[in-house]
């Protein structure tokens, strides 16, 4: 008797798992629409003004960035590298990392300083780091309050044991998130004068293929000494983040890492950053995008070279130097996204590698 299958066999389960992944998309979207639908906000978190119809799809990057990378109005996610099931890795601009929680007036105007074509390279000053840490930490507050819901729909429908310390988890990055977003309103009107350190700033003189806005926690600093332990979730304890900026624009590429003055772990980095080469401040930037950012976009011009490289791959799918999320080997494919050790940022090619830089 042969153990083999006929063609007819072949299609009949090629068919059957097709139907699946459907089916298993079609269940991913309803949730997504349901949590979207129960976190929509019915006012402006910025001005407090109702919405009422006024909401704006706001990009967390600002749209002139994107569209120097954008090839007929598509770009890479962050998921074209990481390939988790049933997202996309390709999206259009439009769909680039937006969010709907502010008014369209706000959006208008509260942004204005640091998305001026004419300063976008320059050097920015308080009011621009503080709009871009107030983007920021809206799109995280938005990420937040969808998740939590993603989290109240899935508590009847899957067992997932630690669901409720997820939800906790949740809400102290919320509340903490809050207080952030307070903290940088008062800088950007004026109230408070302490504003930011820059830990990083520079221009090179060319266009990369890779452009990020978001906040993140930086765990360990450039020579690999934890500076804020992942696993204490101390409730008294606010957590402490980095804003990373990485703008290409008119030929150029604008580069700004910054932090809180008051947020003393980052103090270490800044003096790191400050008695390091060029070469070595780079290659750190380079290793936070991968692994502690989400919110990032590539050009579809992007090298093979680095979106296939198997660290850049394994780095991206990490958590907490786990790898492929702390999760089991599930399917063939998970195995690539496996290894020995962390990946460390030796491992990684740099993205601001010249070489890289589109044409």
């Amino acid at each position: 008797m042969s153990l083999s299958m006929n063609n007819k066999e072949s299609k009949v389960m090629i068919t059957e798992e097709m139907q699946k992944k459907i089916q298993a998309q079609k269940v991913i979207n309803e949730q997504v629409k349901a949590a979207r639908e129960a976190c929509k906000p019915t006012t402006c978190i910025m001005c407090g003004k109702p919405l009422n119809g006024g909401i704006c799809n706001s990009h967390s990057v600002p749209q002139m960035v994107l569209k120097t990378l954008t090839e007929k109005g598509m770009i890479y996610n962050k998921n074209r590298i990481a390939d988790v099931n049933y997202f996309k890795g390709e999206v259009g601009l439009n769909q680039a990392g937006t969010f709907r929680i502010i008014c369209r007036e706000c959006d208008s105007n509260a942004f204005k300083e640091y998305e001026d074509p004419e300063k976008i390279l320059q050097k920015p000053d308080t009011i621009m780091l503080a709009e871009i840490a107030i983007k920021d930490v809206i799109l995280m507050l938005s990420t937040r309050d969808y998740e939590y819901e993603t989290y109240v729909k899935m508590l009847d429908e899957h067992k997932i044991l630690n669901l409720p310390q997820l939800m906790k988890v949740n809400r102290l990055d919320f509340r903490d998130y809050c207080s952030d977003f307070n903290d940088f309103m008062t800088i950007a009107t004026g109230v408070s004068n302490y504003g930011f350190n820059v830990l990083y700033w520079n221009v090179l003189q060319y266009v990369v293929p890779i452009a990020v806005q978001g906040m993140f926690t930086i765990y360990k600093d450039m020579y690999g000494e934890i500076i804020n332990d992942p696993h204490d979730i101390d409730e008294n304890k606010k957590i402490e983040s980095v804003h990373l900026a990485i703008f290409p624009y008119d030929g150029k590429t604008a580069i700004t890492l910054f932090s809180l003055k008051k947020d003393k772990s980052y103090r270490i980095i800044m003096h790191q950053m400050n008695s390091s080469s060029e070469e070595e401040k780079l290659r750190f930037i380079n290793y936070l995008v991968f692994a502690l950012a989400d919110n990032y976009y590539m050009s579809k011009s992007i090298s093979d070279e680095f979106l296939n490289n198997e660290y850049v791959i394994k780095l991206s799918r990490e958590y907490l130097e786990h790898p492929n999320y702390g999760m089991p080997i599930i399917e063939k494919k998970d195995i690539k996204y496996f290894s020995n050790a962390p990946v460390s940022p030796q491992d990684l090619p740099v993205i601001f590698d010249e070489k890289y830089a589109l044409t």
